[in-house]
């Protein structure tokens, strides 16, 4: 049995101040939990360094990576540059498969002024095939960056993009951006969502001087007797498909074909599910169930890097301030955002089904957040714990750079094992399994890097 095609209105539910507390002690019980299969993503000594303050040096000469199955080494996760001599930025990652930290040192010879307000007044907005995307709104900046290199791709501006009437007194951010490869290739490709609105737009050869971009995609859409924004959740390249392919906050799939960049092609891909398995999965406890039903759910696109296989992922997320006033945990902090379960459907686009991945995902660690969503084979040799979900902080929800007063942001990251339906930390304490005091605003938020 099967379902309609997907068009799911976006559930919201007031969850109000008087009952939080207990349905923060239910988050505790059910995904405070480690899994000790996969707690090795952070060692003792990665521990000790990041409660002190300090990191796991190490120099560029001491990075090497274990021979594996993977067509590209395993993914990096990109924590907050420090300062070494001279003012210079370091910038730091934290290796998962040799369980350090790499610094490394920008050798360029930018001024201090410059790198010190490359991520003090920029907020990154997309990582892929090695390179940050990089936006200052206040000054209508945007650019490519690539912090191994140091090498800099300016993008065209986004100021002669339309939007629509309600937004025009305010100014357009970027929300996402990806690239199909290097920028220094001919025929890359840069996608964006931007606006309030999330509204979608691409652009041919970015490094080119005279590249624009040029919006894509329906502004609306009808529901009922409404006119809604469309709004794309999340879009990925597949290389193997050689098409770009997005999600709309309404569960509306679309594939982008730009192979003659003046004639762009779109064709809509009509998926059916499980009406049992979607838009909740059924393979979990009721308590968890329940938590899925009074979250938000936010959709993430992953393609698997050596089988071009394409995935959708719902990330369900508990926010007390979602439709309601602030949340205060009792002592007067207003109490964080916390992700709580997630759901994995493979896309068959031959059947046109979306297949529930009821325990398992075929020996995947799936990566997402704001960089572009992918997936490898959780080689022994890598160090990653199959069947896991890696994530950082959603762009729904993680405060812009500008937003100096919040309390929290870039916190909610870490490992969730699909088949135990555990949480477990990678280099920083899992939100999940900390008390609300303890967790703290990371600036900026964490990101995945793939080189």
């Amino acid at each position: 049995m099967v379902s309609s095609l997907l068009r799911l209105f976006p559930w919201k539910r007031n969850l109000g101040s008087s009952n939080w507390t207990s349905q923060f002690n239910r988050i505790r019980f059910i995904s405070g939990k480690v899994d000790a299969a996969s707690s090795n993503c952070r060692s003792p000594e990665a521990a000790a360094a990041n409660e002190s303050g300090g990191f796991v040096a190490v120099s560029d000469e001491s990075v090497s990576i274990s021979p594996s199955t993977t067509s590209s080494p395993p993914p990096w996760l990109m924590l907050p540059p420090t300062f070494g001599e001279n003012r210079k930025i370091v910038y730091n990652f934290y290796s998962i498969s040799e369980d350090k930290v790499v610094n490394l040192k920008n050798t360029g010879g930018g001024e201090e002024e410059e790198e010190i307000e490359l991520f003090d007044k920029h907020e990154i907005v997309g990582s892929s095939h090695g390179w940050l995307a990089l936006c200052n709104h206040r000054e209508e900046q945007q650019f490519l960056y690539n912090p191994l290199s140091n090498r800099r791709v300016e993008l065209p501006p986004i100021d002669a993009l339309p939007v629509h009437e309600d937004y025009e007194d305010y100014c357009t951010p970027l929300n996402k951006l990806i690239i199909s490869c290097s920028p220094e290739e001919q025929h890359c490709v840069a996608m964006m969502s931007y606006s309030m609105d999330e509204r979608l737009a691409f652009c041919s050869c970015p490094s080119r001087a005279d590249a624009e971009w040029t919006s894509i995609g329906e502004w609306s859409h009808a529901f009922e007797d409404k006119t809604l924004p469309r709004a794309y959740q999340d879009f990925v390249y597949s290389g193997k498909h050689r098409l770009f392919f997005c999600v709309t906050e309404f569960g509306d799939f679309e594939a982008w074909d730009f192979k003659d960049p003046n004639s762009p092609a779109m064709t809509p891909v009509d998926l059916k599910s499980d009406k049992d398995n979607y838009p909740y999965g059924s393979s979990c406890k009721m308590e968890e169930y329940m938590l899925k039903r009074e979250s938000k759910s936010v959709k993430y696109l992953v393609v698997a890097e050596q089988t071009g296989e394409l995935f959708v992922v719902r990330r369900f997320i508990l926010n007390p301030e979602y439709d309601s006033e602030p949340v205060s945990d009792g002592d007067g902090k207003s109490v964080p955002y916390m992700t709580v379960s997630f759901d994995v459907h493979k896309i068959d686009l031959q059947k046109g089904e979306l297949i529930y991945m009821e325990s398992s995902l075929d020996g995947l660690a799936i990566f997402i957040g704001i960089n572009h969503g992918f997936a490898i084979s959780a080689a022994e040799e890598l160090k990653l714990s199959p069947n896991s979900i890696y994530f950082t902080d959603s762009k729904e929800y993680c405060p812009r750079y500008w937003d100096k007063d919040r309390e929290y942001g870039g916190h909610d990251n870490g490992v969730f094992n699909y088949e135990t339906r555990t949480f477990s930390s990678c280099y920083f304490p899992a939100a999940s399994n900390s008390e609300t005091q303890s967790i703290k605003r990371i600036v900026p938020p964490p990101i995945w890097f793939t080189r």
